[in-house]
């Protein structure tokens, strides 16, 4: 059965969906990074709230209780880190990115928990990380959140992240649209509405196409015919979600499209082979040797680069000889700018 996000990569690109698959390609997936991980525990923690965990608490007492299950949370997922770590130990959780802010929402959202008791919400029953399944389409999922109310159901998504400018992604909306597919096949009714809360406090609403979501249903099935079948799937190369891609460096079809797109990242892989590394005052330092994936043998430059937020485990540098890899795609633009310049 495939998760909702293996369905969003496969409406997105099949053929990175079917790389991600392959047990023999496992080892160029990146390790998750801390922002993904913070999302992972605002997630967490939102669940413990709408259960009722701190519900016990109250006042100052609340706060250090929400304070310390928070640290709890993060210091078991920084286990994550420390075993997928080439490179010495990840950072504390108080220095991974929006720390505090993340748990400043944790906190607002304990506070107002009251609002979703008493008269003020008469009517409205609320399920945390409500499963969703259907073996018909064999597809599951978890909602962050569903509201029932008198006029229907809400189904409800946080994001640890801000609302681009560009609007909703569309890996969002594809989410939010097979929840509501998975919701209708378990109660053979559709929610009223889907909902994305983002990390500011903006909030999106998302209507459902039902047409739309016959053909995404649709692409997901030909994509397991095609998996079944050992053939391979489509792929469909775009900015998106090519500058996420940990198998663009093996898709044949990304590095023939580098003369149909804009794209805003430099289209060569570079290899990096760590060669030194070093804890100094301003932290952690490696020294890395770069090499061009297509001239494995020419050497442009050889680097040293501050870790302090600890590079290799969030998943910036693979493991020794593998593709030096990004969170972003300016970063590894900015790595071959780099090694341009010093290489002269």
């Amino acid at each position: 059965m495939l998760s909702v996000s293996q369905c969003v990569q496969i409406l997105q690109c099949p053929r990175s969906a079917q790389f991600a698959l392959d047990p023999n390609l496992v080892a160029w997936k990146r390790p998750q990074t801390t922002s993904q991980i913070m999302g992972t525990v605002l997630h967490e923690v939102f669940e413990l709230i709408d259960s009722g965990f701190f519900d016990k608490y109250s006042g100052d007492e609340a706060t250090v209780s929400l304070k310390e299950k928070w640290l709890e949370v993060c210091e078991s997922h920084r286990e994550s880190l420390v075993k997928d770590s080439t490179f010495g130990l990840p950072p504390r959780p108080e220095k991974w990115p929006n720390y505090l802010r993340n748990r400043g929402r944790a906190m607002e959202r304990m506070r107002n928990r009251e609002k979703f008791k008493g008269s003020g919400r008469a009517g409205v029953t609320l399920q945390v990380e409500e499963p969703l399944f259907s073996d018909k389409l064999q597809i599951r999922g978890r909602a962050d959140r569903i509201e029932h109310l008198p006029s229907g159901s809400r189904i409800i998504d946080h994001k640890s992240g801000a609302l681009p400018h560009s609007g909703i992604p569309i890996r969002v909306k594809f989410q939010m649209l097979l929840y509501a597919a998975l919701y209708n096949e378990m109660h053979d009714q559709w929610p009223r509405s889907l909902q994305v809360q983002w990390r500011d406090g903006d909030v999106s609403e998302i209507s459902i196409d039902f047409d739309e979501v016959k053909e995404l249903l649709e692409s997901i099935k030909d994509f397991q015919i095609k998996i079944s079948l050992n053939e391979d799937a489509p792929a469909f190369p775009n900015v998106e979600v090519c500058s996420y891609c940990d198998f663009r460096a093996v898709c044949p079809e990304y590095l023939e499209s580098q003369d149909r797109f804009d794209w805003p990242f430099q289209p060569n892989f570079l290899i990096g082979k760590v060669t030194q590394i070093s804890l100094e005052q301003e932290g952690q330092v490696i020294q890395v040797d770069v090499y061009l994936s297509s001239f494995e043998d020419l050497k442009v430059a050889s680097l040293r680069v501050q870790t302090t937020s600890n590079l290799t485990a969030i998943g910036d540098v693979l493991r020794s000889d593998r593709i030096l890899r990004q969170s972003s795609g300016n970063y590894l633009f900015d790595w071959q700018t780099r090694a341009a310049t010093e290489s002269g």
